[in-house]
């Protein structure tokens, strides 16, 4: 990832330790040990690239699409809305 953002453990990792800041609502979940998104399993592979029915880029801007309420701007692209 890069260095404006942080590892994908770091936009994970609240999913296994605290929910507050997240978007329970449109982002993703845990399922018991497979992380969801709507009825689509989410697979992140060693490179911080993501499966959702098909393989989508590494890029800050989505992982914080897709794992906050409030997104920072500043790390999104119009590429990422698009995504």
């Amino acid at each position: 990832m890069g260095k404006n953002g942080g590892s994908v453990a770091s936009y994970l990792m609240p999913y296994v330790y605290n929910k507050r800041f997240l978007d329970t609502q449109y982002g993703m979940r845990k399922d018991g040990d497979i992380f969801k998104f709507g009825n689509s399993a989410l697979v992140v592979d060693q490179d911080g690239d993501i499966s959702i029915e098909k393989e989508f880029g590494v890029s800050v801007g989505l992982w914080e699409i897709l794992t906050h309420e409030r997104v920072n701007k500043e790390y999104g692209t119009s590429d990422d809305l698009r995504t």
